[in-house]
């Protein structure tokens, strides 16, 4: 049920959409009065982040799926600065015993059985509890979003925020299960937290296109049929 048919569901003062992809990963974000104001104009009401990086001199509504870790076990840092240090520790030999993991996302594809002691490897082969490396890379994401609210002045929304976490739809039960986990343990509210399948997002999304692009996919709603593409990668 949604919110909108549930009227005695509180509503939210802000949405925050993580998308934890293969490769790529980013989030975006609206309070609900620009929704309110802008319904029909869906593109005109989403946030998204600019991400940088430092040796490619890149902007991207994207950044890599990469989490780092000390050598103590501990996050350090996330998408286009876990890459960019993690290359500057090996230039200089010392990256060994640091944790980069990148493109760790599948790992949890296909597993019957996700317990909390599940571990994954890095890029070296050595391994950390696939729990810790989901929900610091969450909690990252997460506290990034926040600041986006409080940098705009809106800090009255950042409590009251609805997460909702997108996951492959060829994803078992188990799975799902597995990466709520990591949204709690990273401290959002489980009553906040919603999973979201990526291609039914998409397919949402369709309804609220603006201008020529909504007359060109609505002239397919009746009766027709479309289709949702993910070109994400590998």
């Amino acid at each position: 049920m949604s919110v909108d048919e549930d009227s005695n569901r509180h509503l939210p003062l802000a949405v925050v959409a993580i998308d934890f992809g293969t490769t790529y990963t980013g989030y975006a974000y609206s309070s609900r009065n620009e929704f309110q104001k802008s319904k029909s104009n869906c593109a005109g009401i989403i946030n998204h982040n600019n991400w940088a990086s430092g040796f490619a001199g890149l902007y991207s509504f994207k950044a890599p799926t990469v989490a780092l870790f000390n050598s103590e076990k501990e996050f350090d840092c996330f998408g286009y600065e876990a890459e960019d240090k993690y290359a500057r520790l090996a230039e200089n030999k010392v990256h060994h015993k640091w944790y980069y993991f990148s493109r760790f996302k599948m790992q949890l594809f296909d597993k019957m059985k996700l317990s909390r002691d599940f571990a994954i490897a890095d890029q070296l082969g050595k391994c950390l509890p696939a729990i810790d490396v989901f929900s610091e890379s969450i909690k990252y994401l997460a506290k990034a979003a926040k600041k986006e609210f409080v940098n705009a002045g809106q800090d009255n929304l950042v409590s009251d925020i609805i997460w909702v976490i997108t996951v492959p739809a060829i994803w078992n039960e188990p799975a799902k299960q597995f990466m709520r986990q990591a949204a709690i343990k990273a401290g959002i509210d489980k009553d906040n937290l919603m999973l979201a399948l990526e291609p039914e997002a998409a397919a949402l999304y369709c309804r609220y296109l603006p201008g020529k692009e909504a007359n060109d996919i609505r002239s397919y709603f009746h009766g027709g049929r479309y289709m949702v593409v993910d070109m994400g990668g590998k």
